[in-house]
């Protein structure tokens, strides 16, 4: 039985790495969209990434995009909801972080049924200046979701943060083991090649790589 629908971002522009197309980079002989699809599935979520139509995915991965095209993660995620209208939990995950997919059972045990919770998220991933959530990677209960998209205007979700979007939920701080691996992302060559000197996103967690708190 399914999880839920795990949404995968992977529609951005990557400016910082030069406009290369980032969720396709290389990481142990997969994209790193690849291993996000994988750890997914892994999870026991069916796998939908937001992505254009060139972007190259495993064999067989669903995809959709938000319109207009570039509307932010916020228009990216709902794009995928609506993709899925028969999902009752979402999980939200970033293309280039192949190692997020790890946290997906800490954070849909955080949702507790009988609760009001509608979002847990991973704690570490909270800003350090203003100590707030960026949501990445999250899940997200589903009825919940779609109240909060049916109260937006028209176009509103074009160029909102996920912050904007999930920040009204009601939610639930859930610390994830592996935590330095689970928040690493892609945004300059240099976290590429340091999360090249991390394992494979499949295998088990290194000693180093695990949290030692």
């Amino acid at each position: 039985m399914s999880a839920g629908v795990a949404i995968i971002l992977a529609a951005g522009t990557a400016r910082r790495m030069g406009g290369v197309s980032k969720t396709e980079l290389d990481l142990h002989g997969r994209t790193l969209v690849a291993h996000v699809v994988d750890g997914a599935q892994a999870a026991g979520f069916y796998p939908l990434v937001v992505a254009p139509p060139g972007l190259e995915l495993p064999s067989g991965t669903p995809r959709c995009l938000e319109d207009p095209p570039l509307g932010g993660p916020a228009a990216g995620f709902l794009a995928g909801v609506r993709h899925s209208p028969a999902a009752d939990t979402f999980a939200l995950l970033a293309g280039d972080a192949p190692y997020a997919p790890r946290a997906l059972p800490a954070l849909l045990a955080g949702l507790r049924p009988g609760t009001p919770t509608s979002v847990a998220y991973d704690v570490a991933r909270a800003d350090p200046q203003g100590g707030k959530a960026s949501f990445l990677p999250s899940v997200v209960l589903g009825e919940s979701l779609r109240t909060r998209a049916d109260a937006l205007a028209p176009g509103g979700a074009h160029g909102l943060s996920l912050r904007g979007l999930l920040g009204e939920l009601s939610c639930i701080d859930v610390t994830v083991a592996d935590r330095e691996a689970v928040i690493s992302d892609v945004n300059t060559w240099g976290d590429l090649e340091r999360m090249r000197g991390l394992n494979k996103p499949s295998e088990r967690p290194t000693t180093n790589e695990k949290d030692s708190r």
